[in-house]
């Protein structure tokens, strides 16, 4: 199975699992973000991707050296890439970012949020906040508080 379809799949089996464990009591608030979003750091890498040598150094310049070291092994890794995976990946990260984003925000404040989603992303993420709303709020919250984990654990890979 491949990583998205697996991550897909993973992602289905949370969900279930979560609309089905609906805990009783008044649910904790989660902390809300307000729009508008910042600019998405890989919409900046992208443009980083495009830069020669001598354009990355200069865009990097004000960035500490272990901050460049670390953009630049990336820079490496996506410029290896096939073409295809390199956007296939830069893609599903990017929804990742304005996903959790979004998420972190109360319904009625995200449509602005929503405008600033390009266009193509723009159908995915809303399919994915409408499950999420379903979700009880605890259980967002402790997703929210756990979503670092779950992605280096390998359990979410978007």
């Amino acid at each position: 199975m491949s990583k998205l379809k697996r991550s897909i799949f993973i992602c289905l089996i949370l969900l279930a699992v979560c609309l089905t464990a609906h805990a009783a009591g008044t649910p904790p608030s989660l902390p809300q973000i307000s729009a508008p979003l910042p600019v998405s750091p890989v919409a900046t890498f992208r443009k980083l991707l495009t830069m020669t040598l001598e354009e990355q150094e200069k865009a990097l310049a004000s960035r500490t050296p272990q901050q460049r070291k670390i953009i630049a092994a990336k820079l490496f890794e996506y410029e290896a890439m096939p073409p295809e995976a390199r956007i296939l990946r830069l893609r599903c990260t990017e929804l990742h970012w304005y996903l959790v984003k979004l998420m972190r925000m109360a319904p009625e404040e995200r449509a602005a949020a929503l405008e600033q989603v390009p266009p193509l992303e723009r159908p995915q993420i809303k399919e994915r906040l409408q499950l999420w709303d379903q979700l009880p709020a605890e259980l967002q919250k402790k997703f929210l508080d756990n979503e670092s984990e779950w992605t280096m654990m390998g359990l979410i890979n978007l």
